[in-house]
């Protein structure tokens, strides 16, 4: 892999490892409201037993989602965040393979809001990987809450 040119260091908006956990804390938190939203608002036009039963189904689900999957993701992700430099690349949130992952669950998500599933479908998946997420951005706070607080001087080169 070729060095990075040393212009590049220049221009990348850097961050202290606290702001960089408390970003990607907010990304994820961020991203799980807006998913359970969009479920919520799909199943809006559907009878009450169709919404009490999606809604029940996916948050359950999407509970045991972020206990078997997001949780060691979300581990991860503050693990990569420790390793960096103070200060790094604020882009550096995540690895290139989490961001791959991230580019990846945008286009099914289009694809599956598109798709002539059942509405009850299709909203109990953003329910279960928006409970998911946010559920599991806990671990990002706690890592956040548990930093600390870094003088910004300190960080200049």
């Amino acid at each position: 892999m070729a060095p990075i040119p040393a212009w590049i260091h220049h221009y990348t908006p850097r961050a202290a490892s606290r702001t960089r956990i408390m970003t990607a804390a907010c990304f994820w938190s961020a991203v799980g409201i807006f998913l359970i939203s969009k479920g919520g608002l799909l199943l809006r036009p559907q009878p009450w037993p169709a919404i009490a039963g999606t809604a029940v189904a996916g948050l359950g689900l999407g509970l045991a989602k972020s206990r078997l999957v997001f949780d060691r993701t979300a581990r991860a992700v503050v693990a990569h965040i420790r390793r960096k430099p103070e200060p790094a690349c604020l882009g550096g949130l995540f690895s290139i393979r989490n961001w791959g992952i991230i580019v990846a669950m945008m286009v099914l998500g289009r694809v599956l809001g598109a798709s002539p599933l059942p509405l009850e479908v299709r909203a109990g998946v953003f329910l279960v990987v928006g409970c998911g997420l946010l559920t599991s951005s806990r671990i990002m706070w706690r890592a956040w809450r548990a930093t600390p607080a870094t003088n910004l001087g300190d960080l200049r080169r």
